[in-house]
């Protein structure tokens, strides 16, 4: 399977995934009562923060969405398929002019070189 890396893609991906929350949510029953909060980490350090009860299923749909794209950026990023390991057939370098001759020149003193003489009778 052919993956066509679409650099955009991974750019759009970084900036709905900023866009979001990061973290989880957590749950807690104090005295009989629910509780949710927003746990999350920052410079190494928790933090907490109180959810109300009606703001929670868009929360909670938010940090769900973070994930999913997430998971998208960590597939397209680590994707290790023909796209790294394809290699043109046709890929050279091709010397023409001046700086063949350069090169010609800087190879003349070697023996045996069949492919200097064909070059050189060409030139």
């Amino acid at each position: 399977m052919n993956h066509v890396y679409n650099p955009n893609d991974r750019n759009l991906l970084i900036d709905l995934i900023d866009q979001l929350p990061k973290g989880n949510i957590t749950h807690k029953t104090i005295k009989g009562k629910d509780y949710y909060y927003h746990r999350y980490s920052e410079n190494g350090k928790r933090f907490e923060k109180y959810i109300p009860f009606d703001q929670l299923p868009v929360f909670r749909s938010q940090i769900e969405l973070r994930k999913t794209y997430e998971t998208q950026l960590k597939e397209l990023t680590s994707y290790k398929g023909n796209i790294e390991t394809f290699k043109d057939p046709f890929d050279m370098h091709v010397l023409v002019g001046n700086r063949l001759i350069q090169w010609c020149a800087s190879v003349s003193l070697y023996r045996h070189r069949k492919l200097y003489y064909a070059l050189k009778d060409y030139l």
